[in-house]
């Protein structure tokens, strides 16, 4: 028989009534903003040039903010707030990597990006077509899930067959040189895509965008919760009695809403000027007409006596 949820700590039925009674205007505001995005890839796809940057900004980048910004809507309209902290972190990267682009030198970043691209699905096949330098530790590893695809031959040859069309493109004539100096990379294990543009880290190209203080802010609380550094997220003391927090809840959904949504409709307007500056003047409209009230009147919820009814 399937056990049942512990109703003090998981209440699924009554955390998503509250949501639908609190939030319905702004579930449909996330709704509609997901919509939008998915118009806007196809439509600013079709009049670029569908060069390697414009792969970049809109299939990958745009992309994955529409599909995190999704994510977000179902996990807030199940009153998973806790964890709807972590898709804001990958919005916010997407973001600050289209300003990166967009900033200067959009070609050499964009061709920076896809060799790492390249050579991180390189470390694969060559694991998979037994060529890889950490064989021996990479097949002790998977053996203890699933030792019979260690073997599998046909498994191997689809990674030679991989590793081989990876290495045409990484020596030919338009990466050779990135890649050369990918390999000329001083690092112990395979530098990001940007370390060899002299950015050591994904804080020093917020700090080149001016956003560093949105990096402080959504770093530090999405890597308490990926790291678990924050008991605080889980419990609580009072009168010397230790309460467990509710898995589900509505707290904080106020201030997730306004990062989350400013973040996405700045990348919006990014895309925009660039793509289909003719639209801007409708996106700002639709803001204004559709989008801004809603937003600006979310409501904050608090609880009485640790999340009993939302007041």
């Amino acid at each position: 028989m399937p056990d049942s949820e512990y109703k003090y700590l998981l209440d699924r039925d009554k955390n998503i009534k509250d949501y639908q009674k609190i939030y319905s205007d702004i579930d449909k505001l996330l709704i509609n903003l997901v919509n939008y995005g998915t118009q806007l890839i196809p439509r600013c796809f079709k009049c670029s040039k569908r060069e390697i940057t414009d792969i970049l900004l809109i299939t990958v980048f745009l992309r994955q903010i529409v599909a995190m910004l999704d994510s977000t809507q179902i996990l807030l309209s199940n009153a998973a707030t806790y964890a709807s902290n972590l898709p804001l972190r990958a919005i916010f990267q997407a973001s600050v990597y289209i300003d990166f682009i967009i900033k200067s030198d959009e070609i050499k970043k964009s061709k920076y990006y896809y060799v790492s691209h390249l050579r991180n699905i390189r470390i694969w096949a060559q694991r998979v077509a037994k060529q890889s330098p950490d064989q021996n530790e990479f097949e002790k590893m998977m053996g203890k899930f699933n030792s019979k695809l260690i073997n599998d031959v046909k498994f191997m040859e689809e990674g030679k067959l991989q590793l081989k069309k990876i290495d045409a493109i990484l020596n030919g004539p338009n990466y050779r040189h990135i890649n050369q100096i990918f390999d000329n990379f001083k690092s112990k294990y395979e530098p990001m895509w940007y370390q060899p543009l002299c950015f050591s880290s994904f804080r020093q190209i917020a700090e080149d965008v001016d956003r560093v203080e949105q990096y402080k802010l959504l770093y530090s609380k999405t890597s308490e919760i990926i790291h678990v550094a924050n008991y605080s997220d889980h419990l609580s003391i009072k009168d010397s009695k230790i309460l467990f927090k509710r898995i589900r809840h509505l707290e904080g959904v106020k201030n997730i809403l306004y990062i989350l949504i400013n973040m996405v409709l700045v990348s919006y307007q990014k895309i925009i000027e660039r793509y289909r500056p003719s639209e801007l003047a409708n996106f700002r409209n639709k803001y204004k007409e559709e989008w801004r009230e809603p937003f600006l009147n979310a409501k904050t919820v608090k609880y009485n006596i640790e999340y009993g009814d939302p007041i």
